[in-house]
């Protein structure tokens, strides 16, 4: 009668028929009347006892079977479709397959521990990235006290930077843990609650080992309590004096205004402006009200333009300045004691008076009477006598900048300039005048323009020979006179030299001319 052969399950594992030896597992089943049994079942029996000890996995398991790794020295079991290390760690050179949730594998090419998530392999450890020892590792300190403290201590390629801790203490001189942790607070070892760097002094400064990044408050900085700073947006010095060295401060986004002591001494409150204009206010109760500014070169009213506001005053009834210095004064004056008459260099300064008689007094600036009369007793000017020779007439020129000596003539009405440089064939070949700069007469006085010599003695750019009473004539050269015109061209005779000899260079020169254009 056929053996059926049953598993845990209930599963029909194998039918043995009568007299045969059935090979479907890794056990040999005996069947019925099966002549020399003894052996195979007694070797069985050993199989079972050494788990399969062997290198080789059991070629024919089925789900449950144990197998003693003999190759690698672990037991492990089948789970119906591959071998697993019953606990412990699965260690190879790659990757291993089918592992549970849970499971460890060992890389021992690289000695790293990973372990499995139900889908990859996550790294557990050692971190040594680099050639020493790097992680955050919890370790227990001993302290003065003798007591122990745990802690966290960041370490980079074996260098201790940084310890975690929840209390304040000094690390013991005992061990190795000593010299661990030389460099954290001036050798001394101290921990603070918190994170210590290492590098930090007693007052917390550092300058070995930094935090890079935005802290949401500090209780110091640079070793300074937080309540010395003053504060951007509510700045408060009240009670206190606040103290700057020679360089100053700066004010504005781009330091525009600085206060500085300065000079040779370093003796000098210097307020400097990088900015053309510097500007005064002050607050009126309503607003603030632009009392006077100061450019480049000017110290100005307050407000564009003046005529816009308020005229400003430089002191008033009560608060008078003693003296006002200045070389030059324009505007108008309520009264003055003295004037100056005279040239500058003089330094003549004399009194202005009037009188009714008829006589002038001496040495008094005259002064009108009562019936608009000027009392004199000799008048010099220009309707009696005047100092230079020619009558001259303003015009308009190009910039107003023609140089003296310069034949001049109409321009043809380009613009506004109605004269410029003659010459010959050009626009402005028939002379008028030339520019003076000395005029016994000027007309049109108050005109904007330069002065042109219209007749008269005026010094005249000349070239070639000069010889008293030769003529002189529009040349090719704009602005220039000549003894010698071109014979082909127009003659346009400006006037007559009045030098006895002015030489005989190409080169134009001035030269003392009677004109008469």
């Amino acid at each position: 009668m056929a053996y059926s052969i049953q598993k845990t399950s209930g599963q029909t594992l194998s039918t043995i028929a009568d007299g045969t030896v059935d090979n479907t597992t890794d056990l040999k089943l005996i069947g019925k009347n099966f002549a020399g049994y003894g052996e195979i079942q007694n070797e069985n029996f050993v199989f079972l006892l050494e788990n399969f000890a062997s290198a080789q996995q059991p070629p024919r398991p089925i789900a449950g079977q144990v197998w003693f790794d003999s190759g690698e020295n672990k037991l492990k079991f089948y789970d119906g479709s591959a071998w697993k290390t019953t606990g412990g760690t699965t260690s190879t050179t790659s990757q291993p397959v089918n592992l549970s949730e849970g499971d460890l594998w060992f890389d021992n090419v690289n000695q790293k521990l990973y372990i499995y998530n139900g889908a990859d392999f996550s790294f557990i450890g050692p971190q040594d990235a680099g050639d020493g020892l790097t992680q955050m590792q919890s370790r227990e300190i001993i302290a003065t006290d003798n007591t122990s403290k745990a802690v966290v201590v960041a370490t980079i390629e074996d260098e201790e930077i940084a310890i975690f801790s929840n209390a304040n203490f000094t690390i013991k001189d005992t061990g190795t843990q000593f010299a661990d942790f030389a460099g954290f607070v001036d050798n001394n070892r101290t921990v603070k609650k918190g994170i210590t760097l290492k590098g930090n002094d007693e007052n917390g400064v550092n300058t070995e080992t930094f935090f890079y990044g935005t802290a949401t408050n500090a209780t110091k900085l640079g070793g300074f309590s937080a309540a010395n700073y003053v504060r951007s947006d509510q700045a408060n010095f009240s009670g206190t004096v606040v103290n700057f060295d020679d360089n100053g401060i700066n004010i504005g986004n781009d330091q525009d205004m600085s206060i500085v002591i300065d000079g040779s001494g370093g003796n000098e409150g210097h307020l400097k402006m990088n900015q053309q204009l510097l500007k005064f206010s002050t607050y009126n109760g309503a607003s603030y009200n632009e009392v006077f500014r100061i450019n480049s070169s000017q110290i100005l009213p307050g407000g564009t333009p003046v005529s816009q506001v308020s005229p400003r005053s430089i002191g008033d009834a009560t608060n008078q300045f003693n003296e006002v210095h200045a070389q030059s004064f324009k505007g108008t004056s309520d009264r003055a004691n003295e004037m100056r008459v005279g040239l500058p260099a003089n330094n003549e300064y004399i009194t202005a008076s009037y009188t009714y008689s008829g006589a002038a007094d001496a040495n008094t600036i005259v002064a009108r009477d009562d019936n608009g009369n000027i009392a004199a007793n000799e008048l010099y000017g220009v309707s009696s006598r005047a100092k230079y020779a020619d009558l001259a007439e303003i015009y308009k020129s190009e910039n107003n900048d023609i140089p003296m000596g310069t034949i001049v003539g109409i321009t043809g009405g380009e613009g506004d300039t109605e004269i410029g440089p003659a010459f010959i064939n050009g626009a402005s070949a028939t002379a008028i005048g030339v520019i003076s700069t000395a005029p016994a007469y000027l007309m049109n006085a108050d005109a904007s323009g330069q002065a042109v010599g219209l007749i008269g003695r005026v010094p005249t750019l000349v070239k070639g020979v000069a010889k008293m009473g030769s003529s002189v004539y529009v040349s090719n050269d704009p602005g220039i006179g000549t003894t010698e015109p071109d014979p082909d061209g127009p003659l346009c005779l400006v006037g007559y030299i009045l030098e006895e000899d002015a030489g005989t260079s190409e080169a134009a020169r001035l030269v003392e001319c009677f004109i008469k254009c």
